[in-house]
């Protein structure tokens, strides 16, 4: 089986293997949002209707919204210090879901770190990955990674390209 990692906008897709054990995810991004609107990151899985999505919110922050086999949820990923992620500047995000361990990190801020029992596993066979869906601004660095144990993990998204959206 075959999952897509598309940056959208950019008319080119990446294919990759969907395996059943993803114990969890890595996800790095460079961004500037002119407006706060749109999703940063969705991941949806090819066996269930269960996801992750990272989506600005009107009001600033980065919530992560999800739904596995153990129920659904969500967490506001706090603001830079004393500033918006709908700004105009450069931003950046690093989420890592592992088992439940979540760790997040925006721009140059210490991650913050804690445990989520819904997270513990994700969801089965994640088949697709889109970057930047309604953005207003542009997501010039992605990266996107399926964690299988420790040790194992495979690189299914990689984009350097900038993705301008615009919603007039």
């Amino acid at each position: 089986m075959e999952g897509v990692f598309q940056h959208f906008g950019n008319k080119k897709t990446k294919r990759f293997s969907v395996y059943k054990t993803v114990k969890g995810f890595e996800i790095y991004l460079r961004f500037v949002a002119e407006k706060c609107t749109g999703q940063l990151v969705e991941i949806t899985s090819r066996d269930t209707n269960h996801y992750l999505r990272l989506t600005l919110l009107d009001i600033g922050p980065i919530r992560l919204s999800f739904k596995t086999s153990v129920g659904k949820g969500q967490l506001d990923l706090a603001m830079p210090y004393k500033a918006s992620f709908c700004d105009g500047k450069r931003h950046s995000l690093t989420l890592s879901v592992f088992r439940g361990v979540v760790s997040y990190g925006v721009d140059r801020t210490s991650p913050k770190r804690f445990f989520v029992s819904r997270l513990a596993a994700p969801f089965p066979s994640p088949a697709s990955i889109v970057v930047g869906k309604g953005i207003e601004g542009c997501i010039s660095g992605s990266t996107v990674v399926n964690r299988f144990n420790g040790t194992h993990e495979n690189a299914v998204g990689i984009s350097s390209l900038c993705t301008v959206r615009s919603m007039y």
